[in-house]
């Protein structure tokens, strides 16, 4: 018997998008699925409020404030009645054959979570060549967040998304720190190149992050990036040592800031090693915190 599942689309301040998202996922050819739309949004144009009106009895709608992104996913999550839960954007073009490609990346690897790729604006033409093919599909540490699947019950398991993470400058990078955590605890996740989404990905709308100054930008990945690692780490002094290394190499000796010369370095130097050490104090402050409540429960139905 095919799975249920659950399609959580949390959205901030879209019009146009999220409608034309709302009617890609209406067509998807799995007949066994809920889309459940999590609005954080103060209030939307006419003609959004009109479309959203004519589809209600096809959707879930919830209205929640104040926004989070961390937050909206797991206040989904405890509405969803899915065995297999999928998380979109608010502002993607997906092929009617989405949700029964991911299905079956769980199926065929019998793994915990999968995932595709998200094409930007300028890669459309990977975006319409793009053929799901399950037998494809490999080992995954890391599952975007506009497009990742899971099953039930690795909520069950390990918690839900970290909401602590939606209350920073970026208020984002949740998915990166679920995906540690799960292959973390040994839950294997997928990701099938062929399974394409196209992110529209423009103002206004989402987190609108794309005005914040850059250094401000890097600043926060470093220090979000760097929690998620710290957060996740091995047990021991080996496990301190791969955060570290992994982090500082990431960050610090990759291919761009090597070969912007010895002043450039010293700065990527001094600006990591403050950031590390905040993201140090966040695990300690916040880390216990952050998933309290967050389990997942049983559907609100």
């Amino acid at each position: 018997m095919p799975e249920f599942v659950s399609i959580i689309v949390p959205t901030y301040n879209r019009n146009r998008l999220l409608c034309e998202t709302l009617s890609c996922l209406l067509r998807q050819d799995c007949g066994s699925f809920e889309i459940i739309v999590v609005d954080q949004s103060g209030a939307h144009d006419a003609e959004t409020s009109q479309y959203l009106q004519s589809i209600a009895t096809s959707i879930r709608y919830y209205q929640v404030s104040p926004p989070s992104l961390p937050a909206a996913r797991n206040f989904g999550i405890r509405q969803s009645r899915g065995d297999v839960l999928i998380f979109l954007d608010d502002d993607m073009y997906v092929e009617p054959w989405l949700v029964s490609s991911l299905c079956e990346v769980l199926r065929r690897w019998n793994c915990w979570g999968a995932g595709g790729i998200i094409c930007n604006l300028d890669e459309q033409e990977r975006f319409r060549a793009a053929r799901p093919n399950a037998d494809d599909a490999r080992p995954a540490e890391y599952l975007a967040g506009g497009l990742m699947c899971f099953r039930r019950r690795l909520f069950q398991e390990i918690g839900g998304f970290d909401e602590w993470i939606g209350t920073q400058f970026l208020a984002a990078g949740e998915d990166y720190e679920f995906s540690l955590r799960a292959t973390r605890h040994g839950y294997n996740l997928y990701r099938d190149p062929g399974i394409a989404v196209l992110h529209k990905n423009q103002l206004p709308g989402g987190l609108e992050r794309l005005s914040a100054v850059h250094e401000d930008v890097h600043d926060a990945q470093i220090r979000m990036s760097s929690y998620a690692l710290i957060k996740n780490r091995r047990p021991g002094l080996t496990g301190w040592a791969h955060v570290a290394w992994r982090s500082y190499h990431g960050w610090v000796l990759n291919r761009h800031v090597l070969g912007s010369g010895p002043v450039r370095l010293w700065k990527r130097q001094k600006q990591f090693a403050r950031m590390f050490r905040m993201a140090l104090d966040d695990v300690r402050r916040n880390a216990t915190a952050s998933e309290r409540g967050i389990a997942c429960q049983e559907p609100e139905c």
